[in-house]
């Protein structure tokens, strides 16, 4: 009779296990089936803790609660956006069609260079045949179109998810860590709170390092008369978000504009972006890192490169605060909780001693 009910309980705990594992197998196809919205979510909690971050000050003043904090931050964010496209939009959008009108030159001027080298006529159609034409960009317009919209719905959603999550941060907290077992909540909570933390003073690190670069490359392009240089500042502070990848992408077009005024300026303007990158790896980085979050730089560079890979551009986009919360909590569950390794969380509160 025991050995029938130790029988049946082995049976009844097989079942569970395997459907638990069914389960498991299950949500991780269907969060790959939905790797979009995953990744638009994920988006929305970065940009709602960054909001969180810059409303917490304000939430502490007395009568002044987290809500009405954080409608101050969005209400003063919208107010400077309209403010600053007030006094610069004219500027920029007459910058950006100039730089709309003048790459395409600059790009004929790369060719004709680059047809003065040996094999330069089949290193040419070669890139032409990957650099869509004009004719192709038009029949390609409506897709074109599609893409852009998207782009601005996704934006939507981004921006209106983070400030429901913002409001309510403790609703969703508190709904995330019951996913968990009771054992676990506490150091799921630890390990969540770490992870926002990093992440606030990673973009508030990046924050200075893109309006540094940006005033660094505007004023440079401006000294060496580079035509469209508030618009390619612009381009160069931005693209600074993206490590690596971004400041090459964002010297791009300073280069093509720069190949109509002369070769020689070209490569005046080259040393320029060297020695604007230069400054702020080797000076300001340094300065900005004893109160920021710094990544390895390799965990860095393959992390973008597999965000891109799996998620296009948006993946590429938010590699870095990615990398930012797994970095954190690989070292704050696995290393310290399960190596039991004593080892620095970034974003972690040090204990008073």
């Amino acid at each position: 009779m025991k050995q029938n009910v130790h029988r049946d309980l082995s049976h009844k705990m097989f079942i569970e296990r395997l459907l638990i594992v069914i389960a498991a197998a299950l949500a991780l196809f269907l969060l790959w089936r939905l790797s979009d919205l995953v990744v638009l979510v994920f988006g929305a909690v970065i940009v709602a803790v960054l909001l969180s971050a810059t409303a917490a000050p304000l939430s502490r003043i007395p009568g002044l609660g987290n809500r009405s904090a954080l409608a101050i931050v969005v209400i003063s964010l919208l107010l400077i956006i309209a403010v600053l496209f007030g006094m610069f939009g004219a500027q920029i959008r007459s910058q950006f069609s100039d730089l709309a009108r003048n790459v395409p030159e600059g790009w004929k001027g790369l060719e004709g260079i680059i047809k003065s080298f040996p094999f330069g006529d089949r290193l040419v159609s070669a890139l032409r045949a990957d650099v869509p034409s004009g004719a192709r960009i038009v029949s390609q317009l409506g897709t074109i179109l599609m893409t852009v919209g998207n782009a601005i719905v996704d934006l939507i959603l981004v921006t209106i998810g983070a400030v429901f999550f913002a409001a309510q941060p403790h609703l969703y907290r508190n709904g995330f860590f019951k996913l968990f077992p009771v054992s676990w909540r506490g150091l799921v909570a630890e390990a969540v709170d770490d992870s926002g933390r990093a992440l606030g003073l990673w973009f508030r690190g990046q924050l200075i390092s893109m309006v540094i670069v940006g005033v660094l490359t505007w004023l440079g392009l401006t000294l060496l008369g580079v035509p469209s240089a508030f618009a390619l500042g612009w381009i160069a502070a931005f693209a600074e978000f993206i490590p690596y990848a971004g400041p090459i992408l964002a010297a791009i077009p300073g280069l093509l504009l720069a190949l109509l005024l002369g070769p020689q300026k070209a490569m005046w303007v080259l040393l320029m972006y060297v020695a604007v990158q230069q400054l702020e790896s080797n000076i300001l980085q340094p300065l900005i890192q004893q109160k920021i979050v710094t990544l390895p730089p390799a965990l860095t560079l393959f992390g973008m490169a597999a965000g891109g890979l799996l998620f296009g551009f948006l993946g590429l986009l938010l590699a870095a605060p990615a990398i930012v919360v797994a970095y954190v909590i690989l070292k704050r569950v696995y290393v310290v909780e399960l190596l039991h390794t004593p080892t620095t969380v970034p974003g972690e509160v040090p204990t008073a001693t």
